[in-house]
């Protein structure tokens, strides 16, 4: 017998009041984005995925978070855009030289995390 989903459809309704004035701009910064990560874990875990999942999600937005932080440009109020994004598959491809699949494995997770903020109208 396969485990049964656990349906979310929204966190418990509290927004901090500057995600709502970034979602009306279209924009989110990367402070928000590693914040929300949390609701994001909290979520998944509430859908019963296995605790490996769990941890490996955690574990891949940590290496993100270090690998943004070792960037020079400083990352206070910026934004997450899709060059932000870009320019951490550069890093990964070429800078640490990271071996497909752990790129793969790496932008699953990312994708899972991206797909949720855009179901949950965060982005």
């Amino acid at each position: 017998m396969g485990k049964k989903q656990l349906q979310v459809t929204k966190y418990n309704g509290h927004r901090p009041l500057m995600l709502d004035v970034r979602k009306n701009m279209g924009c989110i910064t990367i402070e928000d984005f590693f914040k929300l990560h949390d609701i994001f874990i909290e979520f998944k875990t509430l859908e019963r995925l296995a605790p490996r999942t769990i941890d490996d999600h955690k574990i891949h937005m940590k290496h993100m978070k270090n690998d943004i932080d070792e960037e020079e440009r400083p990352i206070v109020n910026r934004l997450v855009d899709i060059d932000l994004l870009r320019g951490y598959l550069y890093y990964m491809m070429h800078q640490k030289q990271y071996e497909p699949a752990t790129i793969n494995i790496r932008l699953r997770t990312l994708k899972c995390y991206l797909k949720w903020l855009f179901d949950e109208e965060n982005i």
